[in-house]
């Protein structure tokens, strides 16, 4: 064998050596994001129905708001005005969730999952642009809030 090969072949078996650890840490972190992510779905599924189960009570409310959440689509629309309505996107690979309203109030919102620095743990991210989000609580309520105030035409 030459210098050279034996040269790469150290750099190789030091790499292959250290290959395990790296792919350990890659799953890991894909668990805990992937856990994150399935929790904020849930969170915000519960929410939003919650939320428009308690308004459709209210006097004079009466069944205005339905909440249809499915894998593929998941949207609250208001029964009065069949254009204005939340979309709710969930897109599992990069863990993001979108809410878009047009009418009667434009409104983009995202929130989604990221890793601590330390990699043993996740917290919610969100804001109007996917390229500018900030840390935010592990609660969803002032996000659904947020979107349903856009159905009745309120920015906040």
């Amino acid at each position: 064998m030459s210098e050279r090969s034996q040269r790469l072949a150290a750099y190789a078996r030091q790499f292959l050596s250290n290959q395990p650890l790296a792919n350990e840490a890659n799953i890991n972190r894909n668990r805990l994001l992937d856990e994150g992510f399935l929790r904020l779905k849930e969170s915000m599924r519960l929410e939003f129905e919650a939320q428009t189960e308690e308004f459709n009570r209210e006097p004079g409310c009466g069944n205005v708001l339905v909440c249809n959440f499915s894998n593929d689509k998941s949207s609250v629309s208001r029964m009065d005005d069949p254009e204005s309505q939340l979309l709710i996107q969930f897109d599992p690979h990069i863990r993001m969730v979108s809410i878009k309203c047009e009418r009667p109030v434009k409104l983009t919102f995202y929130v989604g999952v990221k890793l601590t620095t330390n990699e043993t743990n996740w917290y919610y991210v969100a804001g109007e642009k996917k390229t500018e989000l900030s840390p935010c609580n592990d609660r969803v309520d002032w996000v659904v809030d947020k979107a349903l105030y856009a159905l009745f035409g309120v920015r906040t």
